[in-house]
């Protein structure tokens, strides 16, 4: 199986990673501001656990570069300049200056494992950093995970052929139009767009 497009070239990956970046929530940002500086240790590893549906769709996002492409993202993880707004509002600067500097800390720490065993995918880091990527990873995770069950689905009902099926779509989102297509080229189903 080949690596999808999306996930080799890195201007595509850069430009998903950046509209992956305005996923994190305000409030949840200023939530661990606030945990930070009530003196709570925000520094403790965590994991956040990405389980496969089973064991066939668990093995397509290994051999389609899942963990990679999860990778990419934690590497470019950061707050947004379109972002910064509502964050000025409800924090210090100061309080800003910190979390910028935390995010690029812990993503450098962060590490994505293939769990074979249980058919998952592991993102370990910080405390801080996994509370912020909850939120983002989950939605992300979900809609990979459904439109690799419609696909597979689609597929089997063409007798498991995926020259006969295209992907032609448009999403109602980037977001959603480049975990489509991710998940198409991980099927081998071709793309025109």
């Amino acid at each position: 199986m080949k690596i999808p497009t999306v996930v080799q070239f890195q201007g595509l990956a850069d430009d998903f990673s950046r509209y992956f970046n305005t996923q994190f929530l305000a409030s949840d940002i200023v939530n661990k501001i606030g945990q930070v500086y009530s003196g709570q240790n925000v520094s403790n590893i965590e994991t956040l656990v990405l389980p496969g549906a089973n064991k066939m769709e668990y093995s397509v996002l290994k051999e389609s570069g899942y963990s990679e492409l999860i990778s990419r993202i934690i590497t470019n993880l950061r707050i947004e300049d379109s972002c910064m707004d509502i964050l000025i509002s409800e924090l210090e600067p100061n309080q800003v200056k910190f979390l910028n500097a935390r995010i690029l800390f812990d993503r450098k720490h962060a590490h994505v494992q293939e769990d074979d065993a249980n058919s998952m995918f592991l993102i370990h880091s910080s405390n801080f950093l996994i509370d912020l990527l909850l939120r983002p990873f989950s939605h992300f995770h979900s809609e990979v995970l459904i439109h690799l069950d419609y696909f597979t689905k689609m597929l089997e009902a063409v007798g498991g052929d995926p020259n006969q099926l295209f992907l032609n779509a448009r999403s109602a989102t980037a977001f959603s139009q480049y975990l489509q297509i991710y998940v198409a080229e991980s099927l081998n189903i071709a793309i025109r767009v």
